[in-house]
């Protein structure tokens, strides 16, 4: 068989230029218009190279098998690279400084363009979103006050905190680290997540930590049942997830042999106990527990308590830098 000369098709008609260049319309030709605008979508769609992105509807493939659809399916919204903010001059000016980056928001992949030297409100707490165009909406609060709502189809990528005349240090750039210490309200810092369960800056697609709260200050004097200041983590639950609440705390009793009870409890609801006699008296004894629960979807909030269980001592609980107490949810 030989070759197909390329200015005549194999119905012996002679194809034109446009057939030479475009072999879309070659094909039509072959097949006496059974392609058409009808099965591909307008002909503006066809640019000789590729089949437009926003062409390509419902008609021609279902919702279900669009790749953006299957990643939603799969993943979280994320931060993919970069959006990483710095204060420009921590303790002198209000200025701070993004690096580009790469977010997913409802499964669409979003580039993000670099900012520099913008300059924030003073005495302000400046929630940083970002849109599945890569779009960026500031949101100002009054320091410490409660996280502002988050729109829908935006992932929260920072908080910068400001005051009366700075950016007073490194640490008041919050991007979900987990020492972060500011903004607080209640004496429990937006480490992780904010006031209102929204994790800020989440780098992990699979989003296994939902919520994380840890605490570096001792607190003492306890007999009766009592939060454990700091250890309370709101969190968004995925409807039908699993979730592991783990509890790790140190602490001691001021006379031999009493039993500390830690409770894990979701507002006045006990998810489970964890159990602990100190011997001797003032020995310190680090408890972890976790307990598995599959909450509804939402907004939840687990706390951490502490009670004498029997005894005639007074506990205490110990932390620091090096050894927080802490408490975390994770998705499993």
């Amino acid at each position: 068989m030989g070759l197909i000369s390329p200015t005549q098709v194999t119905d012996g008609t002679t194809a034109d230029a446009s057939d030479v260049n475009n072999p879309i319309n070659t094909i039509a030709n072959e097949f006496n218009g059974n392609i058409d605008n009808a099965n591909i979508k307008t002909a503006a769609a066809i640019d000789g190279t590729k089949i437009a992105s926003s062409s390509i509807t419902n008609t021609q493939m279902s919702t279900e098998v669009k790749p953006v659809t299957r990643y939603t399916d799969d993943f979280f919204d994320h931060v993919a690279s970069g959006c990483v903010w710095t204060a420009d001059a921590a303790g002198s000016t209000l200025l701070a400084s993004m690096t580009a980056g790469v977010v997913y928001v409802s499964g669409v992949r979003a580039t993000v363009s670099a900012i520099t030297s913008r300059a924030f409100t003073a005495s302000k707490d400046t929630y940083i979103d970002v849109d599945s165009t890569g779009a960026i909406t500031y949101t100002e609060v009054a320091n410490n006050a409660a996280s502002p709502a988050l729109s829908a189809g935006n992932v929260r990528i920072g908080i910068i905190v400001t005051g009366g005349t700075s950016i007073a240090t490194a640490n008041s750039v919050n991007q979900g680290q987990e020492d972060r210490v500011l903004p607080i309200a209640s004496s429990i810092p937006y480490a992780v997540t904010d006031s209102l369960g929204n994790l800020i800056c989440p780098r992990d697609p699979n989003r296994k930590i939902l919520g994380y709260r840890q605490t570096v200050a001792n607190q003492g004097s306890i007999t009766t049942e009592v939060d454990i200041t700091g250890l309370s983590v709101s969190f968004i639950a995925p409807g039908n997830r699993k979730v592991k609440v783990s509890l790790i705390v140190d602490g001691g009793s001021s006379v031999a042999d009493d039993v500390v009870t830690f409770k894990l409890k979701e507002g006045a609801t006990q998810l489970n106990r964890f159990d602990v006699m100190y011997r001797p008296a003032s020995s310190g004894n680090t408890v972890c527990g976790f307990h598995f629960v599959t909450p509804s979807s939402g907004l939840h909030t687990y706390k951490a308590t502490v009670v004498r269980a029997a005894g005639t001592g007074t506990i205490a609980l110990a932390s620091g830098a090096t050894y927080p107490n802490i408490i975390v949810v994770e998705l499993v």
